[in-house]
């Protein structure tokens, strides 16, 4: 979609968009002017409180919706966001939509753009919008359509449970009430365009930051219901930002195998969406993981150490504490030599896996979870060394 784009002459990509030209009082084209004036003002008003109330949220892939696009598709919890939604449908004059509890709509300064969208109806006419605010409990809308526009102000509130009601006299009783939830209480929107023959098709809304997030970790689900007949419902997956990373394993000490198993976990109030994770051994370059695995060490130097990163779906990025730790290899009793008793604790241990009663983590030196012949090859390879 083309996004329009302002001239001094009038408005690039819309229909009959001839320039804002203004009439002569009385001329024979106010009539005309006025009656567009009303409908662009009832259309406005109705995709402004969809805007507002997240209708970017609600995927909606039944009968009479074509396509349903958004980004982001995630969020953060208790996270500011921006949302760009479209929407194409084969035509609605009512709606009405259930918003979760949690989410909650963000106070401006004054003078911020909130919202922009573009707007098409099933007789071809396009709508472009922009609200701004007007202080901390005001609107103001713009609305041009081909060579007409029309500015709008109304009253708007933010807190949690504030409701706002807009009736327009137009096309019979068009008509909007949101009210915003609370940290418990659901919200609502219900929309209807009255008695009017049209209906809006495609709208495309592109809110800016101005939606905090739920501060719980969750899907959430909104319930859409359009002209009594449709009915929907998406989640939205909030996440939270990845905050630390705690490695258990290894620790500080001397291990006998010639690899090190990587255990961690990663710390944060809620569950945590990982875009990205890897470990760095002695300051090497960055090795992409999956999750817990196990690190080869190899030949001497026999100091390491090994630090682990994350990105969450966020961008946040955070690194774990540096983990120091020694390899011996072969060196399963930690006497600092490979010798006799080495060559005991391993005969003790032999064949035997996790969980077995004679299992010995120290005798695995190959790190697979089974003391077995590679493990002997190992300690045959270091026999006789001192570390």
């Amino acid at each position: 979609m083309t996004k329009a784009r302002f001239y001094s002459k009038g408005i690039e990509g819309y229909p009959g968009g001839k320039g804002m030209k203004k009439k002569e009082r009385g001329s024979e084209g106010e009539e005309t002017k006025r009656k567009n004036s009303k409908k662009l003002l009832s259309v406005a008003m109705a995709v402004i409180l969809v805007s507002s109330a997240l209708i970017a949220f609600a995927p909606l892939a039944v009968a009479g919706i074509t396509s349903f696009t958004i980004a982001p598709d995630k969020g953060e919890a208790g996270a500011v966001s921006a949302y760009t939604a479209t929407i194409n449908t084969t035509g609605f004059t009512l709606l009405d939509m259930t918003i979760p509890a949690g989410f909650e709509a963000v106070p401006p300064g004054g003078g911020e753009l909130l919202a922009e969208t573009w707007a098409w109806d099933d007789e071809g006419n396009g709508y472009y919008m922009t609200f701004t605010a007007n202080g901390t409990d005001k609107i103001d809308l713009y609305c041009a359509c081909g060579s007409d526009e029309v500015n709008y102000t109304f009253d708007a509130g933010y807190g949690e449970g504030d409701s706002i009601n807009l009736s327009v006299r137009c096309w019979g009783t068009a008509y909007a009430n949101l009210t915003l939830p609370t940290s418990t209480v659901n919200g609502s929107l219900n929309m209807s365009l009255g008695g009017s023959s049209k209906k809006l098709t495609n709208v495309s809304i592109s809110i800016k930051e101005f939606v905090r997030n739920p501060a719980e970790c969750g899907n959430y689900t909104f319930n859409v219901i359009i002209d009594n007949t449709y009915f929907d419902s998406d989640t939205v997956w909030i996440t939270a930002a990845v905050q630390s990373i705690n490695i258990t394993s290894p620790v500080n000490r001397t291990y006998a195998s010639t690899c090190v198993r990587l255990n961690f976990t990663v710390e944060s109030d809620c569950v945590v969406a990982l875009a990205w994770v890897g470990y760095s051994l002695d300051g090497a370059a960055n090795v992409t993981i999956e999750g817990n695995t196990t690190v080869p060490v190899g030949a001497p130097p026999y100091g390491h150490n090994i630090v682990v990163y994350a990105t969450d779906i966020h961008g946040n990025t955070v690194a774990s504490d540096t983990v120091f730790f020694t390899i011996h290899p072969g060196d399963i009793n930690f006497d600092d030599k490979v010798w006799v008793w080495d060559v005991w604790l391993m005969r003790g241990a032999y064949g035997s896996r996790p969980g077995d009663g004679n299992w010995n983590e120290d005798a695995d030196l190959d790190c697979n979870d089974h003391v077995w012949a590679g493990d002997v090859f190992i300690l045959r390879s270091n026999y006789n060394n001192k570390y």
